[in-house]
C-alpha cells in the first residue's frame, strides 16, 4: 500500500476475492476506498483517516505532545514490536501510565471552517503486555485562552471514549464549538502498560462532506457486511441489543398504571429503537381493555401507548417501537392499566405469569 504520492487505482464493480491468511486487500469502489481482510469482512477506509489533520505529529513525540505530570509518559519509539504499521510507518508515540490520573495532551487552534463541525479522530494502535482495556481514555477539551490559562470545558465524545486492549484503531467523533483553543488528552485510569499510537488524527474527511443519500454517509446501500460469526454487538457500537429479564404475574387495577415486573431496560447515551411486544389476557370471564406503554424512572410517559381488546380471559398480543435519541443513561420500563365493562372487572383484572411479555429491547442505531 502506498501512502504517499499519487497512483490511479480503477474502481472495481465487484469486491476482490479474500486474500490469503495475515495480508489485506486495498481497493477501490463506487470512488472510495476500502480494505477486505483474511476474514473476508471488509471495512471502508475513508472514514478511519480525515483530509484535513490539526496534529501536526501523528507519528512522534517530538512536539505536538506533552505529559501533564509525572503520573504519564511520552516519547518516541522505533522499536518493531511497538509499530502499530510497521513497515509503512517507522515511528509511534508511545504513552506509558504509570499513577493517577496524568494525561498526555495535545493542543492546536481551530480552524474557521472545522468550527462547529462534526470532526473524527483516529488513533492506529498497539497495545504493550499487560494492558487492559479502558486503561487510557481520550478526551477533547477547550480553553478560552490562546496560552490555555482559561477556563476549560470538557466536549463529550459521540461514543466510547475508552482504548481497548486491540491492536488497530480507535475511531470516534465529536462536535467541535465556536470556540478557537483545543486539547486532545489521553488520560489514565488504571495499569501500567504501554499503548502505542500512530497517524494519530483530528479532523474531516471530504469524503464525509461530500456524502449523498445515494451512499448512506459514506458506504453505499447493500454492501456494509454484518457480523458472521454469530457474536453480540459490542457495547457502545451500531447494532448494540439490550433486552430486560423474564417477567413474573402482575397484578392491574381497574385505571391504575403499574409497573410490569422485570420489564426495564437501562440505555446509555446513543439514538435507540425501543420495542415492546407483550402478551395480556384477562383471567376471568367477561371483557376489558387494558392499555401498555413506555415510561422513565420518573414514570413520565415516553411514547408507544397500545391498548388490547380482551375478552372471556382470551390471550390478547400487541407491540409497539419507540425511537429514543437520549444524551445521558436512561432507564425505560413497561407500564400497564385496565378498565372493564362489568364492575367485576375493575379490581379482578389480572395478567397471568408468563403472559405479560414476549419481548422488550432496545437496539443501537446511532
Amino acid at each position: 500500500m502506498r501512502l504517499f504520492g499519487f497512483r490511479d487505482q480503477k474502481s472495481l464493480t465487484s469486491d476482490p476475492s479474500t486474500p490469503s491468511s495475515g495480508f489485506s486487500r486495498y481497493f477501490t469502489k463506487f470512488g472510495l476506498p476500502f480494505v477486505k481482510k483474511d476474514t473476508g469482512i471488509i471495512y471502508p477506509m475513508t472514514i478511519q483517516t480525515p483530509n484535513v489533520n490539526v496534529i501536526s505529529n501523528p507519528n512522534d513525540a517530538d512536539t505536538f505532545w506533552s505529559a501533564s505530570g509525572a503520573g504519564i509518559t511520552v516519547s518516541t519509539t522505533s522499536t518493531s514490536s511497538d509499530l502499530p504499521l510497521e513497515g509503512v510507518i517507522p515511528t509511534a508515540i508511545k504513552i506509558t501510565p504509570v499513577s493517577g490520573s496524568d494525561y498526555v495532551y495535545g493542543r492546536w487552534t481551530m480552524p474557521k471552517s472545522l468550527k462547529s463541525q462534526s470532526l473524527f479522530i483516529n488513533l492506529y494502535q498497539k497495545a504493550a503486555a499487560g494492558y487492559a482495556d479502558n486503561d487510557l481514555s481520550v478526551q477533547i477539551w477547550t480553553n478560552t485562552a490562546s496560552n490555555y490559562a482559561g477556563t476549560y470545558a470538557q466536549i463529550t465524545l459521540d461514543s466510547d471514549a475508552g482504548i481497548k486492549n486491540i491492536t488497530g484503531n480507535f475511531s470516534n467523533t465529536f462536535t467541535a464549538g465556536s470556540l478557537d483553543y483545543y486539547e486532545i488528552r489521553i488520560v489514565r485510569s488504571a495499569g501500567t502498560s504501554a499503548m502505542n499510537i500512530c497517524l494519530a488524527s483530528i479532523g474531516k474527511s471530504n469524503a464525509f462532506n461530500n456524502a449523498t443519500a445515494t451512499t448512506y454517509g459514506l458506504v453505499k446501500g447493500g454492501n456494509v457486511p454484518g457480523l458472521i460469526s454469530g457474536s453480540a454487538t459490542s457495547a457502545g457500537y451500531i447494532g448494540e441489543i439490550i433486552s430486560s429479564g423474564a417477567l413474573s404475574t402482575t397484578s392491574v387495577a381497574s385505571s391504575t398504571y403499574v409497573d410490569v415486573t422485570g420489564a426495564s431496560l437501562t440505555l446509555t447515551a446513543g439514538i435507540w429503537l425501543i420495542n415492546a411486544n407483550f402478551l395480556l389476557r384477562v383471567d376471568q370471564s367477561g371483557s376489558g381493555v387494558i392499555a401498555c406503554g413506555l415510561y422513565d424512572s420518573s414514570n413520565t410517559f415516553q411514547g408507544g401507548n397500545a391498548t388490547l381488546h380482551t375478552n372471556d380471559g382470551r390471550k390478547s398480543g400487541k407491540s409497539f417501537t419507540v425511537y429514543k435519541n437520549i444524551s445521558t443513561t436512561t432507564t425505560y420500563k413497561l407500564r400497564i392499566a385496565s378498565s372493564g365493562a362489568t364492575s367485576s372487572l375493575e379490581t379482578a383484572d389480572q395478567v397471568a405469569a408468563n403472559d405479560a411479555y414476549s419481548a422488550f429491547y432496545g437496539v443501537r442505531i446511532g
